[in-house]
């Protein structure tokens, strides 16, 4: 326990610095979302992307037409993310230093983004996320969750599939188990 009190006494204050009014991580400038690839530290990738013919298609982890709400919300909540405040302090107390998402984003103006994220903060409102692998944001949990969303349930179009008979087809011959009596000791 004391060893433990020490260490907090030595560890840094975190503050986050408060910004004025809403300030979101992308601008107008930035262009729209035309790619989404979240990259988590462990499991699938998943990647959405616009196509010329205006709608989205999944290409990791397997290229399919995606469902258009559900990656269009993803692209939309891209535009929204909400900066609370930025960080200075070591990439491994934040959580930075093994990221447990990377999410690289694409925007028709041609301009590009890495968003690394780390840990959620102490006061459960955001996460500690590094932007181009430059400045230490605090970014909206609800905007982050939202997006990582994205790569925990990727946007499927949900197609039919067949149904299967319990039955064997007709004219197959279904095996006959026949048991054979133990003999009582």
């Amino acid at each position: 326990f004391a060893c433990y009190l020490k260490k907090q006494k030595d560890a840094p204050s975190l503050e986050a610095t408060p910004t004025p009014g809403s300030t979101y991580s992308f601008t107008p400038e930035d262009g729209l979302p035309s790619r989404i690839e979240i990259v988590p530290a462990e499991g699938e990738a998943v990647k959405v992307e616009h196509g010329t013919d205006g709608l989205w298609k999944l290409s990791l982890p397997f290229e399919t037409e995606a469902e258009q709400g559900s990656a269009q919300a993803a692209a939309e909540q891209i535009s929204t993310l909400r900066m609370l405040g930025e960080v200075d302090a070591a990439l491994d107390i934040l959580g930075l230093d093994k990221p447990t998402h990377v999410i690289n984003i694409s925007f028709t103006g041609g301009k590009t983004h890495k968003l690394e994220v780390g840990s959620v903060t102490p006061t459960d409102s955001g996460y500690y996320t590094r932007v181009d692998g430059d400045r230490i944001v605090v970014l909206s949990k609800d905007g982050i969750d939202a997006l990582l969303n994205l790569q925990a349930s990727p946007p499927y179009l949900a197609t039919p599939t067949a149904s299967q008979s319990p039955l064997p087809p007709t004219g197959t011959p279904v095996p006959v188990m026949e048991s054979t009596p133990t003999p009582a000791p």
